[in-house]
């Protein structure tokens, strides 16, 4: 039996991702290993610089530091990591580390974990996009599919929000909640 996949790693590709760029809608596939993204109650897949180790914390993906959505998430986490920094808070992307961001849009540093992640990981996660109709060929392989969560001390999602449109901001407020009740 011929596998046709046309993506890699035998991934599986989910539809429905999406983001209106300059007026134009780039549609987008979410690359997956079982077909799903995850669900609350999931195990986490490992993540390599990540161990759980009883001690919840946040997880969250970034396309590209230095773009608007992506650093507003990120200041956001940041204020609350100042707040709280017993929580650890782990921000995801396929960027090189220099081009990582090192300060909050008030200059003041990023005091919480970034961790670059590999093309196989992120499809484990179910947060690897490839681009679909009309969307950029060059910038969508390098991005990962818009995801905050919070991961329990045993691994298991416990929230996750995984928007369609990747310029809806999650919703911070559950996020937080969800993290300081766990």
């Amino acid at each position: 039996m011929t596998d046709h996949n046309q993506y890699p790693g035998q991934s599986i590709p989910v539809d429905g991702a999406f983001e209106v760029f300059e007026g134009n809608r780039e549609n987008l596939i979410t690359l997956t290993r079982n077909g799903e993204l995850l669900q609350v109650g999931d195990q986490l897949p490992p993540i390599p610089g990540i161990n759980p180790d009883g001690v919840p914390f946040i997880l969250h993906t970034v396309n590209a530091f230095g773009t608007p959505t992506c650093d507003r998430c990120t200041d956001m986490l940041e204020a609350f990591h100042r707040d709280h920094p017993d929580v650890p808070i782990y921000s995801l992307t396929k960027q090189e580390p220099e081009q990582m961001r090192t300060e909050n849009e008030d200059e003041s540093p990023i005091t919480h974990d970034r961790i670059q992640i590999d093309q196989n990981t992120a499809i484990d996660l179910g947060v690897e996009l490839a681009p679909g109709e009309g969307a950029d060929t060059e910038f969508w392989p390098t991005a990962l599919r818009r995801t905050v969560a919070v991961i329990g001390g045993d691994g298991r999602i416990l929230h996750i929000e995984q928007p369609d449109d990747q310029e809806q901001f999650p919703n911070f407020d559950a996020l937080y909640d969800a993290v300081l009740a766990a």
